[in-house]
């Protein structure tokens, strides 16, 4: 059964034929949701595709791709950019070569560019197909107690219930503008404290706006610590998987454990929507990740290791210009006060 190779330029239309095939796959997320596409155009630029294979005038694969132009880091196409993973969905493997090969042979595409896919796809020769990290997910059901009953005890079941016991800790659950500002401020403060770049205002107003008030595909949980915020997240659901796209604590209030409260909770609200799947998101490569890898181990979660596949041209001199801004971001962060560092996510983090 041949096998046909199309790009699709975005519409309202294509939307919608992503938005109707990824919801057959137990696997699809957020990430493969259309409108967290075309979050990521409004607040970066760029032109969306939908990369497709067919069979029989049907449907057989598929991926979103979003091409960034910039004259000094270099033009990148990229399925998807500032996303955990984004796996292509495909009916069968073969069906991962054609969508491969379609990628790479595309005259719609920016050229030169560097092409980055997230994994999930069959090798080609001379094609580029390295680690980046891990993927954990913990399955959930409606028996919340067999969920728990897989936690670590040491690590996660007795720090929940310590947690719970702890009548000065409170959970909010909130999808209001307000409580989006509030987890923003903990955001650059965490993100601060760990020497990485955050993500710009706009992405979260975007955020809120497109996803979490208009389709209706998240909420923001918030932990108080007698009324101090200790602990704060941004979950996003779709399809049958809860994903736990961003958060951040106060290390001062750690020893009350209000992280452990935070994602049992959200666990148990994904077990009552009658989700299937809570994603924790993508871990580092490397030592220095390994500490929050073996924390999400705890939670009884499946380790799936990502591939990320690279391709195309990347011009040395754009190349060498990203990796030196790269370091100069990551090493000024934790040295420099809280607006410097959000002004540092505002102009650098779409660029490194």
């Amino acid at each position: 059964m041949d096998a046909e190779f199309d790009l699709l330029p975005w519409t309202s239309a294509v939307a919608e034929k992503l938005n109707r095939f990824a919801a057959g796959f137990p696997e699809a997320s957020i990430y493969h949701h259309p409108v967290w596409s075309e979050l990521l155009r409004a607040v970066y630029g760029g032109r969306l595709f939908l990369a497709t294979v067919w069979r029989q005038r049907a449907l057989s694969a598929v991926a979103p791709i979003l091409e960034l132009r910039n004259p000094v880091f270099g033009n990148r196409v990229v399925s998807l950019p500032f996303s955990d993973h984004c796996l292509p969905l495909c009916l069968s493997r073969q069906d991962s070569t054609v969508l491969l090969k379609g990628i790479l042979n595309s005259r719609e595409l920016a050229t030169p560019a560097l092409l980055e896919l997230r994994g999930g796809y069959q090798a080609l020769p001379g094609i580029a197909c390295v680690p980046s990290g891990y993927l954990h997910r913990t399955s959930l059901s409606a028996d919340e107690a067999k969920v728990f009953a897989r936690f670590d005890k040491q690590s996660v079941q007795r720090r929940i219930q310590k947690a719970q016991a702890n009548r000065k800790l409170r959970v909010e659950y909130r999808t209001d503008a307000a409580a989006m500002r509030e987890y923003y401020r903990l955001h650059i403060e965490t993100r601060q404290r760990l020497g990485t770049v955050p993500a710009p205002r706009r992405y979260f107003e975007q955020l809120h706006t497109r996803l979490i008030e208009g389709a209706r595909t998240g909420f923001i949980e918030l932990v108080y610590y007698r009324g101090r915020l200790a602990a704060g997240s941004v979950l996003l659901t779709a399809y049958r998987t809860m994903s736990y796209k961003h958060s951040g604590s106060d290390k001062d209030l750690w020893k009350y454990h209000p992280n452990h409260l935070m994602l049992w909770n959200a666990m148990q609200t994904g077990c009552s929507m009658g989700l299937e799947t809570f994603d924790f998101g993508r871990t580092g490569m490397g030592s220095i990740n390994e500490g929050l890898r073996k924390f999400k181990m705890g939670w009884g979660s499946e380790e799936i290791q990502l591939q990320q596949i690279y391709a195309g041209t990347d011009p040395c001199l754009r190349a060498w210009t990203r990796r030196i801004l790269r370091k100069a971001v990551f090493w000024l962060v934790p040295r420099t006060p809280r607006l410097v560092t959000q002004a540092a996510g505002e102009l650098f983090y779409g660029h490194i």
